[in-house]
């Protein structure tokens, strides 16, 4: 419980901004991390529905404006910003023609 109070501390000395990027980069991460496990060719569910990035989109943007404007967490708007990110990527790249 100390380390995790250590690294909340740690977080909070930087903007807002570098936590956005930070969340971002994460998102990229996550997101290529993911696709490189994964054929191309594959059923997954979360090349179903476009409704479901939507939402995650939507949940992303709210754990984002909650750290950010009620609690001031840049733990929570760094992981709006990652859901989001990932999230706008997995939709462009599987549920857009930019892919074929």
């Amino acid at each position: 419980m100390n380390a995790l109070r250590s690294f909340h501390a740690y977080f909070q000395k930087f903007s807002f901004i570098s936590i956005g990027v930070f969340g971002a980069l994460l998102g990229i991460a996550y997101y290529m991390l993911m696709e490189s496990g994964i054929p191309k060719e594959s059923q997954c569910s979360y090349m179903t529905n476009w409704t479901t990035d939507a939402a995650a989109f939507a949940w992303g943007f709210i754990v984002m404006w909650l750290g950010y404007i009620k609690y001031n967490d840049k733990i929570l708007f760094a992981l709006g910003w990652t859901i989001i990110v990932e999230h706008v990527l997995q939709l462009v790249d599987h549920k857009t023609s930019l892919r074929k």
